[in-house]
């Protein structure tokens, strides 16, 4: 179980600004990735395969805001 900690506040209008003006092509966002098994390629010409955990991560820009997304497990 993975706690995030105290509620996050962004403040968004400059990135919606640069977006607005073409700086941008698009909103940037983090998200949670969680934990999940894949079947990792190894061996003579990656013809194997072995399974690997995946830690949760977040994935995107560092500075980018937070989508938070229910994740349902099973």
């Amino acid at each position: 179980m993975f706690k995030v900690g105290q509620p996050i506040e962004h403040d968004f209008r400059p990135a919606v600004r640069d977006y607005l003006a073409g700086e941008r092509r698009e909103l940037g966002v983090q998200t949670l990735v969680a934990g999940h098994w894949k079947r990792q390629s190894h061996g003579p010409g990656f013809s194997l395969r072995r399974p690997v955990y995946v830690m949760p991560h977040w994935r995107g820009e560092a500075g980018a805001p937070i989508l938070a997304r229910p994740i349902r497990l099973g």
